[in-house]
């Protein structure tokens, strides 16, 4: 599997994430040597990002069961953790 472009550090895991593809993302975490935290340039975020934006929880789940560090923060200064928590109060009802 091809990874990654040399100058973008954006992989095929993060798109799986982005859209919520729990199967393909258990895919890649399997049979390849993703980097779990692998942030990519242009915003810093890692897969773990990603599915916290998507509120993909089964590929929140997935990540977390590899070690992704629910704390490494992103060009915005956010977490995965705070993302999750600022989607959740989003959908909350006022």
């Amino acid at each position: 599997l091809k990874e990654e472009t040399p100058d973008s550090c954006w992989t095929i895991a993060h798109d799986a994430a982005t859209a919520g593809s729990s199967k393909c993302l258990g895919m890649i975490l399997t049979h390849s040597r993703f980097e779990v935290d692998r942030q990519r340039e242009v915003d810093l975020n890692t897969a773990l990002h990603c599915a916290a934006e998507a509120n993909a929880a089964d590929c929140l789940r997935l990540l977390l069961e590899r070690g992704a560090n629910p704390f490494t923060r992103n060009r915005n200064k956010e977490t995965p953790r705070d993302i999750v928590l600022r989607r959740v109060a989003e959908l909350a009802p006022i």
